[in-house]
């Protein structure tokens, strides 16, 4: 998570322009999946399933965002 938030707000102070963006800047939507925060999963699959999934999910809830296991976790 500390990586994902570092990445997205060092692309968000950079501030690079893009006027076809509603926020006028590259943002990151990014998604994470851990088990470092006792979460758990059936198999390995289901982690990588879920891995999968964060980023659309990151996008789902809003441009320049983190989701982590479904959840959102940062958002500027």
């Amino acid at each position: 998570m500390r990586l994902a938030e570092a990445l997205r707000s060092t692309l968000h102070q950079l501030a690079i322009p893009h006027r076809a963006s509603n926020k006028s800047i590259v943002t990151a939507s990014i998604g994470v999946a851990s088990m470092s925060d006792g979460t758990t999963f059936a198999t390995p699959a289901a982690l990588v399933e879920a891995a999968d999934q964060a980023p659309y999910d990151a996008k789902t809830k809003g441009r320049d965002c983190i989701a982590a296991n479904g959840n959102q976790a940062t958002a500027a």
